[in-house]
């Protein structure tokens, strides 16, 4: 499997344009800000995510009719702990949004990360951008540790131990989206291939796609190993958004 179709474009989350801006403007009550304002005050990072480091990109679509009845459908898959943080606000998500004569969809990326998302220093190519796939939002996680105090003679002094009461600090990792990257994924993937260990190739190909779920190629791929181990976890979400990417003209490179 060429190495070059692990590089689909998250570049296209960089666009963020005055024309995005006015556009998202004329389709919310109280504009872009009210909007950002209720994704930030109502999605925190699970600390069931953070527990069993997962990190990577969510991507939801809220789709608005001529009469105003609003849906939300979760259309990529971290965890369930995540994705019930999304169920959670469904509610506020789902409400403000203003009908056009014509149904409309938007996308909604949600970038949840252990240590920082730097998306220019992503290695990914680009994506045709398009006013239907909203500005990011980073949910930022924090690496757990604890602080033990101990009483001495003179004063206390600090210690680490292992986590009871934790207090919750940046990491100092590199920022980027996983401590394994896409090209480390690539390469084992490539390998479980060869070697024809379905198992395997679908557990990498399921890290890779929480990383980089833009790939078409990923999605069809594990559609087929979801099939050949007779399989359904991701089925449903990967058909929906297989769909979406074709609306929203993504390009695998």
């Amino acid at each position: 499997m060429p190495r070059r179709i692990f590089s689909i474009a998250l570049y296209f989350l960089l666009f963020v344009s005055t024309a995005k801006a006015q556009h998202l403007d004329t389709l919310y009550l109280g504009g872009k800000e009210a909007y950002s304002n209720t994704l930030k005050n109502g999605i925190k990072y699970p600390r069931e995510a953070l527990s069993n480091n997962i990190e990577g990109v969510l991507v939801f679509s809220i789709t608005v009719d001529s009469s105003a009845q609003v849906s939300l459908q979760l259309l990529t898959k971290l965890d369930n702990s995540t994705e019930q943080e999304i169920i959670k606000i469904a509610s506020p998500i789902t409400k403000n949004w203003i009908a056009k004569k014509e149904t409309y969809t938007l996308y909604q990326p949600l970038i949840f990360t252990r240590s920082g998302f730097k998306l220019s220093e992503q290695p990914y190519s680009k994506l045709i951008n398009t006013n239907n796939v909203l500005e990011p939002l980073t949910i930022l996680g924090f690496q757990k540790t604890n602080v033990r105090v101990e009483k001495q003679a003179m004063g206390y002094s600090a210690t680490s131990s292992p986590p009871s009461n934790a207090l919750r600090t940046p990491t100092n990792t590199p920022n980027t989206p996983s401590s394994t990257s896409l090209p480390k994924l690539s390469k084992q993937l490539e390998k479980a291939l060869k070697k024809e260990k379905w198992g395997k190739a679908y557990q990498v190909l399921n890290e890779a796609i929480r990383l980089n779920p833009f790939n078409k190629e990923y999605i069809l791929r594990r559609n087929q190993l979801e099939s050949q181990l007779g399989l359904s976890d991701y089925k449903a979400y990967d058909l929906a958004w297989f769909k979406a990417l074709n609306l929203i003209n993504a390009t695998t490179l």
